[in-house]
């Protein structure tokens, strides 16, 4: 039986423990950089691969989502020396 990860929730439905892991895998790749290493060639290449690993479109929105909350969360705090890259 899959448990729930109560703290997270994905397109309105909770997101089970092995959905989070991946997600937080598949963002493991960029947690390897600096906050502010991280631009617009560098989620370009994220969103890439992931396709290259076939994960859908709908998925990657979601992760591409965290990071920009990453990213903004870390500007806000002033963690950031240049603005956050545009993440689409």
């Amino acid at each position: 039986m899959r448990k729930a990860v109560s703290a997270q929730s994905r397109g309105g439905h909770r997101v089970t423990r092995e959905e989070w892991a991946e997600i937080r895998g598949s963002l493991a790749e960029l947690g390897q950089l600096r906050l502010d290493a991280i631009g617009t060639r560098e989620v370009e290449a994220f969103k890439a691969r992931r396709k290259q690993d076939g994960v859908g479109n709908k998925t990657i929105n979601e992760e591409l989502a965290i990071l920009r909350k990453i990213l903004g969360y870390a500007e806000e705090l002033g963690e950031l020396k240049t603005p956050p890259p545009k993440i689409r």
